[in-house]
């Protein structure tokens, strides 16, 4: 019975390990993309990001213009990139909205 519970605790611990984090990034938008073939927004903040989505090639987060959600952030992302505001970026960790751009989970705007 003990081993039982070993080998379960180490699947969870192992299940949980390979649970993709998603990328962290702070700093100005630096650069800002609208794909048409994948309608899609991507963009580029000042610095590195941390920990990023090990499919996010460029060092860019994305959001789909084809959801409502994504046409808020956009909204957001349009009006930082032009004031030039700080921008706090957390990515899902997976590249859907673009095949090398890591998806926004949640975007903070910092005066």
């Amino acid at each position: 019975m003990k081993n039982y519970l070993r080998h379960i605790c180490f699947l969870i611990a192992l299940m949980l390990s390979s649970v993709a984090m998603g990328g962290e990034a702070e700093g100005r938008i630096t650069k800002l993309q609208i794909l048409t073939n994948s309608k899609s927004v991507v963009f580029t903040i000042a610095g590195e990001i941390e920990n990023p989505a090990s499919c996010n090639k460029w060092q860019t987060f994305a959001v789909k213009l084809s959801t409502t959600t994504g046409q808020a952030i956009f909204e957001i992302i349009k009006q930082a990139f032009l004031k030039e505001l700080v921008v706090a970026v957390k990515g899902l960790g997976t590249c859907t909205a673009h095949w090398r751009s890591e998806d926004v989970k949640y975007i903070t705007v910092k005066k």
